[in-house]
């Protein structure tokens, strides 16, 4: 008999508390293995598991190419959650260093930097040294709501090895790369702009990401030239180099890790990390328990699903109770 219970993201912690030496974290969907993870004192000890040849097995639905995980899903829930970093972080520290001598300096993260979250992952640029295009807003909302129809899910269950029941709690859900942006960009996008210099576009945008770009470059290279700032993009896209050049504006570009070193992590770090994945790819599977990040009925963004299949659930809801009273709540 299979138990579930809605939880907020950092009540993750009490997965970890579970009697088993050690976790591995897999998508129930297909068996992929994704990572290993054994808790220490200092924090948890990840070994990766997953390749990006683990996600190339041949589709024969298109969509289900498209919704299956793949290894930048994986890359991007590590970089969002600072589990890893880009190659050349140290380089951007010397950066930081020489445009600090530099007055009103902005910095202004194309899209791609926001899923990596790494403005509030690094702390290394304070938030009102930021300068949001609403060009990324608008490539953020474009995405968002994106959903299953019952023929996306009955396709979806013909391509799934396993649990494809679970689908079914998809209906009218987001779909994955609207997940994505909402638990990656969005999160990231309302942590920022609160506190950041806002900058409207100077065109609308288009479903054309290259025409994006363009309008891009343009805003920020119009509002500096209007309010005489010293904007610097931020971008790990090569293509935005050569229309930062052509704009005369200053840029860093940033080298994405070729691969995910196995390591030591901090226990928040991890938990982050779960909840990325599972919120990412709609269904995690750690340990024996399946943690569902989207499903019918979800009543905030920070809420997940998990689901038991014996009897670990009385111990887990003892333990929530518990850590609920601590914390003044009810469960």
């Amino acid at each position: 008999m299979t138990h579930e219970t809605p939880i907020r993201g950092n009540e993750l912690q009490l997965l970890l508390n579970l009697p088993y030496p050690e976790l591995e974290v897999s998508y129930p969907m297909t068996g992929i293995p994704l990572l290993g993870a054994t808790q220490t004192r200092e924090g948890v000890e990840i070994r990766l598991l997953a390749t990006p040849t683990s996600f190339e097995e041949k589709a024969d639905s298109d969509l289900w190419r498209r919704e299956r995980p793949s290894w930048n899903d994986i890359l991007e829930c590590f970089l969002a959650s600072g589990a890893v970093n880009y190659i050349n972080i140290e380089d951007f520290k010397r950066t930081l260093t020489g445009y600090s001598r530099i007055g009103r300096v902005y910095y202004a993260p194309d899209t791609n930097i926001l899923y990596h979250g790494f403005l509030t992952t690094s702390n290394l640029v304070e938030p009102s040294k930021v300068l949001l295009s609403g060009t990324v807003k608008e490539e953020i909302r474009a995405q968002l709501n994106h959903k299953y129809g019952p023929h996306h899910i009955d396709e979806l269950k013909k391509s799934s090895r396993y649990q494809r029941q679970l689908w079914d709690m998809l209906l009218n859900q987001r779909m994955k790369l609207s997940r994505k942006t909402a638990a990656l960009a969005l999160v990231e996008y309302e942590a920022l702009s609160s506190r950041s210099l806002l900058v409207e576009p100077a065109s609308l945008t288009t479903p054309d990401k290259e025409k994006n770009d363009e309008v891009f470059t343009h805003t920020v290279s119009d509002y500096r030239r209007d309010h005489s700032i010293y904007p610097v993009v931020l971008t790990c896209d090569a293509a935005m180099v050569d229309l930062c050049k052509l704009e005369k504006l200053d840029y860093f570009l940033f080298y994405l890790p070729r691969t995910i070193e196995s390591g030591l992590v901090g226990h928040r770090c991890f938990i982050r990390l779960v909840q990325l994945l599972a919120n990412v790819m709609g269904f995690l599977k750690v340990g024996k328990v399946t943690i569902l990040g989207e499903y019918q009925g979800r009543r905030s963004p920070g809420e997940l699903k998990v689901m038991f299949p014996n009897g670990d659930y009385e111990w887990f809801m003892k333990h929530l109770t518990i850590s609920r009273k601590l914390q003044g709540m009810k469960i």
